[in-house]
């Protein structure tokens, strides 16, 4: 599992993210300087890409 987080994101935030990926003990990468539209990002489109062919 990849969780995705923004450092900026007000809305699903990074410490969220932290815990997940703490439970859950999964890949977690958080985008520093952005906030909820991270996915807008081309590394971003590029980590889940890479992510879903890897399945």
């Amino acid at each position: 599992m990849l969780v995705l987080s923004a450092e900026l994101d007000r809305i699903t935030t990074a410490e969220g993210s932290r815990e997940i990926t703490d439970k859950l003990g999964c890949k977690l990468h958080i985008f520093l300087n952005k906030g909820h539209a991270a996915y807008l990002s081309k590394c971003f489109n590029r980590m889940v890409y890479d992510f879903f062919t890897k399945v």
